[in-house]
């Protein structure tokens, strides 16, 4: 199985950040953000990675051609122009990265890369992803929604990226072990309201490290009709 990840926003909400660099290459614990969403993934056995790249795409592509030469130990024959690798700290993955242009919708990124996957119900680049794709899948009951009872928070602004790197340097992040959500109660809702089968969500984002953890059991959406939804009170 490969996963494609959209990597080719502009990152506006950052501007701190991204006026120099794209948004997944903005660091937490300093590493890229990309480097712990594919972390996440490969601990859950998934290493085979398409990356759709947009702004600033090139940086993505420097920093993964590089990835294995800065994780392991190196001997340098300047005579004969070679590079001899003793020891690999570098993880299993295999990444392609693709330029899917830098105003392309996220539905037309992901048709830019369906040579390399089996993606289908995709357009042209003026496609977003959330306008005909995803309903097409849930009218054909090829849509599922994972139930993530965990971690959450964005990444979205400065101050998000400096509550993250709080985490990070506490030795306390969620997302350390490979258990972290994304944006997973409004998109439960819409995909609700789209008559996709919903059988959780996710918990909204603690507001500081010292905060009190959730709570244990939290109560779950119950699937009524095509439709419809309710929540226990």
């Amino acid at each position: 199985m490969k996963a494609a990840i959209l990597a080719g926003g502009l990152g506006t909400r950052l501007a701190e950040e991204t006026q120099i660099k794209p948004k997944p290459m903005v660091e937490i614990g300093g590493k890229p953000i990309l480097w712990h969403i594919l972390k996440t993934y490969s601990h859950h056995g998934l290493n085979d990675f398409i990356i759709c790249l947009g702004y600033k795409g090139y940086l993505i592509k420097e920093y993964f051609t590089n990835y294995l030469l800065h994780n392991s130990d190196l001997t340098l024959d300047l005579t004969t122009n070679r590079i001899d690798i003793h020891q690999r700290y570098a993880e299993p993955w295999r990444i392609t990265l693709v330029d899917t242009g830098e105003q392309t919708r996220t539905g037309g990124r992901l048709g830019r890369v369906r040579r390399f996957s089996t993606l289908d119900l995709l357009g042209g680049d003026d496609i977003a992803w959330e306008d005909g794709p995803i309903a097409s899948l849930v009218r054909q009951c090829e849509l599922v929604a994972y139930r993530h009872p965990g971690f959450w928070h964005p990444m979205d602004t400065l101050r998000d990226r400096i509550y993250l790197e709080q985490l990070w340097a506490s030795g306390a992040a969620p997302w350390h072990h490979g258990h972290t959500g994304l944006k997973g109660s409004w998109l439960s809702l819409w995909l609700q309201h789209l008559g996709a089968r919903i059988t959780g969500y996710a918990l909204a984002p603690r507001p500081s490290p010292a905060s009190s953890p959730p709570p244990a059991s939290p109560p779950a959406w119950t699937h009524t009709s095509p439709n419809s939804a309710t929540r226990p009170a």
